[in-house]
């Protein structure tokens, strides 16, 4: 039987910690120092189901910056999910959520699913 196999996008403005949450996923580790995502980078991983059934995931890491979101578009149509991703001690970010749904609503199969993540709550 063939592997399953998901991807998954991370949106949001830049410096929300969307890398910060894949490290911690993959890696157990959280990293003090980043330098910003340019473009839309990825890291694929095995998810392990209660059942025991094995899951091949693709995180899309993409960048927050504007300039950037044309080269994200593209890989809306491949996606199984989105998460977008805001900084709770930036209410700008949570501003942009807004625009970033919009986006999803415009450029995504209408059913995917959605998962809205407040970030940074450790901050404050």
């Amino acid at each position: 039987m063939a592997q399953k196999k998901m991807q998954l996008m991370m949106l949001g403005d830049g410096s929300v910690g969307k890398t910060s949450m894949i490290t911690m996923y993959k890696d157990q580790a959280f990293k003090e120092t980043h330098m910003a995502t340019i473009g839309v980078d990825y890291v694929s991983t095995t998810y392990t189901s209660a059942s025991g059934e094995e899951v091949a995931v693709k995180i899309w890491d993409t960048a927050g910056q504007e300039r950037f979101q044309s080269m994200t578009r593209t890989f809306y149509k491949q996606a199984n999910g989105i998460v977008v991703v805001f900084d709770v001690t930036n209410q700008e970010s949570f501003a942009s959520v807004k625009r970033w749904i919009s986006d999803i609503h415009q450029h995504a199969d209408p059913s995917i699913i959605k998962v809205l993540v407040g970030n940074k709550i450790d901050l404050k």
